[in-house]
């Protein structure tokens, strides 16, 4: 398998490194003399200090090597057992260009990649974009989206409250929209199924019809901000596909 190999690769790689570190100093030890360095004077001046300098250079780079292992490691530890929200695990994602991202394109390929029994799902969203709507109300600021119906299920996001989007529901793309926990909170409702939003620029509103867990969309140094789906024609694919399988669709 790609892994037994990864790991054989690596093995090898390291067995080399170690071998040529240690060439040097075996050729320096088995050429040191020992009866001839006790009997001679210590050897003192300029070099002496530029081989104290270079110890010390020696010891502050491999202790500095070995702190910026263990803060990889402890931050890779606490990414993987972070809950992000959602399952970021094997998806790939494909950006098809402008031109090309209109609907028919879009079914055509998720039609291809679905016959291909490696993938799990084929999900569609779109580029982020940052605005403001009007909900109670109030303006809050938002970050926006737009997806599709098998975007949710495909990333593994979980819905609180009322429904996803459907693919046949013309109502939906016209007049529907999703939004997360945290724009249910800044537009202090309780349960925002059935309220409606409107963006700051726009004259009809739109019906949430559904409200998703907060999800780690950035970084994870970020509190998670309001966030607005909507639905609508994609440019961007995620394919879930099944653990260590590749994609011969493709």
């Amino acid at each position: 398998s790609k892994n037994a190999v990864f790991f054989v690769d690596g093995a090898i790689l390291m067995i080399g490194c170690i071998i040529i570190a240690g060439l040097y100093p075996a050729l320096v030890i088995s050429l040191f003399n020992p009866l001839r360095s006790l009997t001679s004077k210590q050897k003192s001046g300029r070099n002496n200090y530029f081989g104290k300098s270079l110890i010390v250079f020696q010891f502050t780079l491999a202790i500095g090597l070995v702190t910026a292992s263990c803060v990889y490691y402890s931050q890779m530890r606490f990414i993987s057992s972070s809950n992000l929200g959602y399952n970021p695990h094997d998806i790939i994602r494909i950006h098809l260009p402008p031109q090309r991202a209109n609907a028919n394109v879009v079914k055509l390929f998720r039609n291809a990649l679905l016959t291909d029994p490696s993938v799990k799902g084929v999900a569609g969203a779109t580029g982020i974009s940052m605005g403001s709507v009007i909900a109670n109300g109030k303006e809050v600021a938002v970050r926006t989206n737009s997806i599709d119906e098998n975007y949710l299920s495909t990333l593994e996001i979980p819905l609180k409250e009322g429904r996803n989007f459907y693919a046949l529901n013309a109502a939906d793309s016209a007049g529907s929209t999703i939004v997360n926990e945290a724009f249910e909170k800044a537009a202090g409702w309780e349960n925002a199924v059935g309220h409606q939003l409107r963006d700051v620029n726009e004259r009809h509103p739109r019906t949430i019809i559904g409200v998703v867990r907060d999800y780690h969309y950035a970084s994870l140094k970020e509190d998670i901000r309001p966030e607005v789906l909507n639905f609508r024609n994609t440019e961007n694919i995620f394919v879930k596909v099944r653990n260590g399988k590749d994609i011969q669709a493709l």
